[in-house]
């Protein structure tokens, strides 16, 4: 997921994370831990 990531500050877009952090609370969780 570190290139989903890449992808949102590739294209400028940041996006609400928020949303990310409910729909892939999985993602930055793991991402924390790296």
């Amino acid at each position: 997921f570190e290139l989903l990531k890449v992808l949102i500050e590739k294209e400028g877009l940041i996006f609400p994370i928020k949303i990310f952090e409910e729909y892939f609370p999985n993602t930055f969780s793991i991402k924390s831990e790296k």
